[in-house]
C-alpha cells in the first residue's frame, strides 16, 4: 500500500495501493475531486458528485493525481466502508447539487437532514464524506469567502437554469450564493496536510502546488 499523506500520479497506481484517498483531476478547465475506496487488495472505484442528481461510483481516470490521507488503517477502512454504504443508499434517489456545505451521512450512508441542506459540490461530498467518519479535513471556521467564489455560484446557478432543473431547487441553491466555497483542489491538499483540520490560508496555498503538479504531473514515477 501506499504510505499515508503521499501523492500519487492516478496513471502509477496499482491494485491495492490504498483503501481510502482522494482523486483530482482537471476537465475542460475545471478541476474536479472525489472520494476513492477499495477493499483489501482490489482496484478502487471512484465515488463523486458529477453533477446534479449525478452521484457515480466508477473506475477511476488514469488522468491526474491522487492524495492518501494521513488517517489510521482503521479509518481509512471506515471511509471506505462508508463510501460503500453512501452509494448504495443514494444510487437511486440521487443527490442534488447545491452550494452551502452543511450536513454529512448517518451510519447507513443517508444524508442527515439538515434546514438548510439543499446539495453538494463535488468538494463538499467529500468533505461530508469524510466528517461522517470523524475525519474534519478543513477548519471551517477559519474559511472566507471570495468575489470570484460568488461570480463561480452564479455560474452553477446559471447551468442549472440552462439545464431545466425544477424552479423549487434553482431557488434554494440561488438563497445560497454567497457562502463559503470550499475548491476541489482545496479539499485534495486539506487531505494532503491533514492533520489536525487545515486553516485557510496553508489549504489555499497548498492548493496552488496541487495544481501545477496536475499541470506538469511531475512526481517521482513508481
Amino acid at each position: 500500500m501506499v504510505p499515508r499523506g503521499q501523492i500519487i500520479r492516478a496513471r502509477d497506481a496499482k491494485d491495492g495501493d490504498l483503501l481510502c484517498g482522494i482523486a483530482i483531476s482537471v476537465a475542460n478547465g475545471r478541476t474536479h475531486v472525489g472520494v476513492l475506496h477499495s477493499v483489501a487488495g482490489s482496484k478502487p472505484l471512484l465515488l463523486h458528485m458529477a453533477w446534479h442528481l449525478r452521484l457515480r461510483n466508477e473506475s477511476p481516470s488514469e488522468e491526474g493525481i491522487w492524495v492518501i490521507p494521513n488517517i489510521p488503517l482503521e479509518r481509512q477502512k471506515s471511509v471506505a466502508a462508508m463510501s460503500r454504504r453512501v452509494w448504495k443508499t443514494c444510487e437511486q434517489a440521487q443527490l442534488p447539487y447545491a452550494l452551502k456545505h452543511c450536513t454529512t451521512f448517518d451510519f447507513m450512508g443517508s444524508v442527515r437532514p439538515h434546514p438548510e441542506f439543499a446539495g453538494f459540490t463535488c468538494a463538499t461530498f467529500v468533505l461530508a464524506l469524510f466528517e461522517s467518519c470523524y475525519v474534519k479535513l478543513i477548519d471551517l471556521s477559519s474559511w472566507e469567502s471570495r468575489p470570484e467564489d460568488i461570480e463561480w455560484q452564479q455560474e452553477i446557478l446559471s447551468i442549472l437554469v440552462q439545464t431545466g432543473v425544477a424552479q423549487p431547487h434553482v431557488e434554494a441553491v440561488q438563497r445560497q450564493i454567497g457562502c463559503e466555497r470550499y475548491r476541489p483542489e482545496e479539499v485534495a491538499a486539506a487531505c494532503a496536510l491533514f492533520p489536525p483540520p487545515v486553516q485557510s490560508s496553508p489549504t489555499r496555498a497548498y492548493a496552488l502546488h496541487l495544481l501545477q503538479l496536475l499541470r506538469t504531473q511531475r512526481l517521482p514515477s513508481r
